[in-house]
């Protein structure tokens, strides 16, 4: 769990930092000074919650908030909003915006842990069920390609598409970063994950009536192709689902 809190005071960032530690001493809690620094961050490597104060130097919290809400993410970040005067027209924007929630300061510390952990833990069971999600999702993905799932190379690689699509497209690296992962949470070799995965597609390939592979590619796929093109269709499963229960909420 990672916890950016964007405040000013650094007296305040302290004592935030030391309640949380206390509280959920699993979470990474990270403190910046301004709202570009916070942007920085978040580009780089999105948290699943921002403990922000409107008034930010560089850019204000509600900007950077309105910045965050519109980029094209698989799950929003939680917010917290914090400042010392609430206006009509911050109230209008919070309500736009929908924060999990929003204080004056000066506040009680214990207060605010309090509904950062709730925070924490709401964040936590929604990464759960979007994790529980994809495992479907890949699925199903898979056995549409025409894997087997009693090969070992479709545990192979259902794993390599959810590490392909939960990095940046342009960061993904199959041979130098996937394989060594998923090697590593298998406990065997890059070969043989790379060997495992090139059979089952092959083999997928091979089968009569499999039109959805063919559907998506022209010749045979190389593994590199096959993971790149099935991150993308759960990324953009992803958004779908995103937007979904964004309308519902």
């Amino acid at each position: 769990m990672r916890i950016v809190i964007a405040d000013s005071d650094m007296d305040f960032c302290e004592m935030l930092c030391a309640e949380l530690a206390r509280r959920i001493p699993a979470a990474q809690v990270e403190c910046v000074t301004d709202g570009l620094e916070l942007l920085q961050r978040a580009e780089a490597k999105m948290p699943e919650l921002i403990v922000l104060n409107v008034l930010l130097p560089g850019r204000d919290g509600l900007a950077v908030m309105q910045t965050i809400r519109v980029m094209d993410l698989p799950s929003q970040p939680e917010f917290i909003v914090l400042s010392g005067y609430f206006s009509q027209q911050i109230r209008a924007d919070l309500c736009r915006m929908r924060p999990a929630y929003y204080t004056a300061l000066p506040c009680d510390i214990g207060l605010l842990g309090e509904r950062i952990m709730r925070c924490c833990s709401h964040a936590v069971y929604r990464q759960t069920c979007r994790e529980a999600d994809d495992d479907e999702r890949i699925t199903r993905l898979l056995r549409e390609m025409g894997l087997s799932m009693r090969c070992k190379g479709f545990r192979y690689a259902r794993e390599a598409v959810r590490r392909a699509a939960d990095m940046p497209e342009e960061q993904v690296s199959v041979t130098k970063v996937i394989y060594p992962a998923v090697a590593a949470m298998f406990r065997t070799t890059a070969v043989n994950v790379e060997r495992a995965i090139r059979s089952a597609v092959l083999a997928a390939w091979q089968k009569e009536g499999c039109l959805r592979q063919r559907e998506l590619f022209r010749d045979r796929p190389t593994n590199s192709e096959f993971l790149a093109v099935l991150a993308e269709v759960l990324r953009q499963e992803r958004r779908h689902n995103a937007k979904r229960e964004e309308l519902e909420g």
